[in-house]
């Protein structure tokens, strides 16, 4: 018995690790989430709000690329778009496709709200209103706030959220070279 002890202790430290699989936080690295009075912050919609420096860049000049690198490569609508010269912003809605995952869950698709906010040498990214759409092997079509997929099976649920965040950060990075007149033509 005295030798069993020492084994338990080890394993619950194991499993209850920070730096342990099993333990990490199921959620988006990128994202920060947000809550009400009603919910706590954790358990909240998903936002993102970042500056970016961009110094040679003039509110103009940075408004006219990124506005022009939109519709070729993130493949929305006018619809999906809406231009504001004057304040220099830009609000579109974005559909980010992600891989399959085995035959379990395919056509996954996170679509959110973006608006960009230029300034002479910075440009503010903003996002919010994140939805989750996908549908299983038998047909199951699903459709949840991006904050709720939590619920799924944690493997298929963490590899969601890890090719979300990486195709996030790629966005982000290229509509940063967009503004510094750097156009890519990534198709989203």
């Amino acid at each position: 018995m005295k030798r069993i002890a020492p084994v338990f202790i080890a394993l619950a430290a194991i499993f209850t690790s920070p730096h342990s699989s099993i333990a990490q936080k199921t959620g988006s690295a990128v994202l920060t989430q947000t809550g009400t009075e009603e919910q706590s912050a954790k358990n909240g919609p998903y936002t993102y709000d970042k500056v970016e420096l961009i110094p040679d860049g003039t509110k103009d000049k940075m408004y006219a690329n990124v506005k022009a690198w939109i519709p070729l490569n993130l493949k929305v609508s006018n619809d999906n778009i809406a231009l504001d010269a004057t304040n220099g912003t830009i609000a579109v809605n974005v559909p980010l496709s992600l891989a399959d995952i085995d035959a379990t869950l395919s056509r996954q698709q996170v679509s959110f709200k973006m608006v960009l906010s230029f300034k002479d040498g910075k440009m503010r990214v903003q996002a919010n209103d994140f939805q989750y759409y996908g549908s299983d092997a038998r047909g199951t079509i699903y459709a949840k706030h991006f904050e709720d997929l939590r619920p799924f099976v944690k493997n298929i649920t963490r590899r969601i959220y890890e090719d979300f965040d990486k195709k996030f950060a790629n966005l982000n990075q290229q509509i940063v070279l967009a503004a510094k007149g750097q156009h890519t033509n990534d198709e989203w």
